[in-house]
């Protein structure tokens, strides 16, 4: 449904073709341009940064109260680059003076001025709609009433007034981050939503499963976390929901884009699994407009390739706290540089036998007579440790290995301007000790201390700064765009009262539902309600999440499903598609729908039930829990009550509900 005027709707669309073609003839215009990286790529192939065309084209107009001395007229664009032809004035979302579109109080010197923003949006990749925002500035008159597009007055303009405002917001970035605390920031809320009545489209849009540029209509809290200086490390903390991988996509868009003033020549986004990276190729994809300028990979590839094994390793984790201590890294550079100096690992042994010989040498807690620790304990577990050849398949010991390997080779085989760490709640203290080799420059960590998957892993921000050794600024997201408020309060029971801080967007929701089935029956009961909540929406993503994986999968085939050719992960029938995970494949995605498992048989922490936590968070529009086992104390309050087994043949209650 169109609000927009008609007549505006073809102006809009008229001027965005003028600004493609008019992209497309300056890069007709360009020479190519091959910039090589050596040791900063990691990809051979993407060694040489090609530059694409663009994918998007306008994102937004803004209208100022009066002409400045910069440009005529009183309005330009917003798009992916800058363009200053055929009457159009565009300005790249990556410049400083974009914040004068994304957000009311920004820091451009023209932000005060502004009297209106109208946010383009699109269906099929043309503009099919606006929505017109008012600006801090007063206005007289109807937004963009008439075009009154500028046109440059002479070839040598002066630069557009707060060109120097990243250097300012670095320095602040950089004072903010002594303190290793959460810092006061505007709150995203529903009164306060830029192009709210397209940003609540969005929202209750059904979800794709890849995870697509949201940048016209970016929110000003997200704005400000995209285009932070690159050299203030930072993490931001939020609830499932609130738009962290959002930013983290969009951020790295951002750090690699050729009108970022701070620019990064590489970056490198990390996430909890390989579900995850191909869930931001879409962002990725769409916005990084320099092929091999931004890498994603998930934790275990970065290992894995540290590692530099052929070796296959089992589904085992760390055991005990040692396992994941990144003295080990210490020890492992320690036993590296001491049989370095004796011959036996270099440049002439063949990677796979010095990463052996450096294990070893921590097995034997020595190199020559040159002990690596005199610590008992650790003298202890070093002796303890499994033999090579078994250690090298077991998923346990793969961050020891990738320490070895790193060690090994005495120079990372390749590094990034800027790490991104999404699920970053995740990585135990050795992980970061390896992660630290491949960045030259600064982190932004995104996660949420309540989702903590183990207890294993660094318990709060603090740990994570003293293990990377540098303070880290915590900024906290509060506003959930994701999930409705029924599904993240009925989540929240898992949480203490103080945590229970979001506020979702989507107000209400249709309750969870929770079903008790006899045991023998459980996961035949599966397929029975994937079939209730799909009938009618086959457009809708959904999951199935629960300890015992393979046991879903038996039971959608008996009831005619198969798997996917193209992913082992998606079972699909009449069109309807299901995702079977285990939680911790879950991470970091989203669905509109999504049915949890036995929650009495997911693992909780000292303290907190990270992985349910996460699970049940990963529905957007409905949840359903399927349950034999008592639930777990927080889910059993009034009001959460188990029904009865569902009937398959009683399903037009609950299609109804879901339309």
């Amino acid at each position: 449904m169109k609000h927009g005027a008609e007549h505006y709707i073809a102006d809009e669309r008229a001027a965005d073709e003028r600004y493609r073609i008019g992209l497309r003839r300056e890069e007709s215009r360009r020479l190519p341009v091959h910039q090589g990286y050596g040791e900063a790529r990691r990809i051979p192939s993407k060694a040489a940064l090609t530059p694409v065309p663009p994918r998007r084209g306008l994102l937004g107009r803004v209208e100022l109260a009066e002409p400045t001395d910069f440009f005529d007229g009183t309005n330009f664009y917003i798009g992916s680059r800058p363009l200053d032809a055929d009457g159009l004035m565009v300005f790249s979302w990556a410049a400083p003076i974009a914040s004068t579109f994304f957000q009311n109080h920004g820091t451009h010197d023209l932000c005060p001025r502004v009297t209106a923003r109208r946010t383009l949006l699109r269906r099929g990749g043309q503009i099919a709609d606006y929505v017109d925002d008012d600006g801090p500035a007063p206005r007289t008159a109807e937004p963009f009433a008439a075009r009154r597009l500028s046109i440059p007055k002479a070839p040598a303009r002066r630069p557009l007034p707060g060109r120097s405002i990243p250097e300012q917001r670095s320095r602040r970035s950089a004072a903010q981050a002594q303190t290793d605390g959460p810092t006061a920031q505007p709150q995203q809320t529903t009164s306060t939503l830029r192009a709210g009545r397209a940003v609540l489209a969005a929202i209750e849009a059904p979800r794709t499963e890849r995870l697509t540029s949201v940048l016209a209509t970016l929110q000003p809290d997200q704005y400000t976390h995209v285009t932070a200086a690159a050299d203030a490390p930072v993490v931001i903390q939020g609830h499932p929901g609130t738009g962290k991988t959002v930013i983290a996509a969009h951020r790295a868009a951002f750090l690699v884009h050729r009108d970022n003033e701070q620019r990064c020549r590489s970056v490198l986004i990390v996430g909890p699994t390989t579900h995850y990276v191909q869930h931001i190729g879409g962002v990725i994809d769409d916005l990084v407009e320099e092929e091999g300028s931004v890498d994603a990979l998930a934790i275990e590839e970065v290992l894995l390739e540290f590692r530099g094994l052929a070796a296959q390793i089992d589904g085992s984790h760390p055991v005990v706290l040692r396992d994941t201590r990144s003295e080990l890294a210490e020890f492992a550079e320690l036993a590296a540089r001491l049989l370095r100096d004796e011959g036996e690992v270099g440049p002439w042994v063949a990677h796979a036998d010095c990463v052996r010989r450096v294990y070893e040498a921590l097995r034997h807690n020595k190199v020559g007579q040159a002990r690596l620790t005199r610590d008992r304990d650790w003298a202890r577990y070093l002796r303890e440790l499994p033999e090579f050849k078994l250690a090298s398949t077991q998923r346990r010991y793969l961050a020891l290995l990738a320490a070895c390997g790193v060690a090994a080779a005495g120079v990372p085989p390749y590094t990034y301007d800027h790490v991104i760490v999404d699920e970053a709640q995740d990585l135990t203290a050795l992980e970061w000790a390896v992660l630290m080799r491949m960045n030259r420059g600064s982190w932004t960590l995104l996660g949420d201390i309540n989702q903590r998957r183990s207890d294993l892993s660094c318990h709060s921000w603090s740990r994570v700064s003293t293990v990377l050794g540098r303070p880290l600024a915590v900024e906290t997201l509060r506003c959930g765009y994701r999930s409705t408020a029924a599904i993240m309060q009925f989540a929240g029971r898992l949480l203490s009262r103080e945590e229970q801080t979001v506020e979702s967007l989507q107000t209400g929701g249709v309750p969870p539902l929770i079903r008790k089935a006899r045991p023998t029956e459980l996961y035949s009961r599966v397929s029975a309600e994937a079939s209730v909540l799909l009938t009618g929406h086959p457009d809708r993503t959904a999951a199935v999440i629960g300890m015992a994986p393979q046991q879903v999968v038996r039971a959608l085939r008996i009831a005619g499903y198969h798997v996917d050719p193209a992913d082992d992960t998606i079972m699909v029938q009449d069109g309807k598609r299901v995702r079977v995970l285990d939680p911790q494949e879950a991470r970091g995605l989203e669905f509109d729908v999504a049915i949890v498992i036995e929650p009495g048989d997911f693992p909780p922490r000292l303290g907190g039930h990270g992985l349910l936590y996460t699970s049940l968070t990963r529905a957007n529009r409905e949840l359903v829990i399927i349950h034999s086992k008592p639930l777990p104390a927080a889910l059993r309050r009034p009001g959460s009550a188990s029904t009865p087994p569902v009937d398959p043949a009683c399903t037009s209650v609950r299609r109804r509900r879901g339309a």
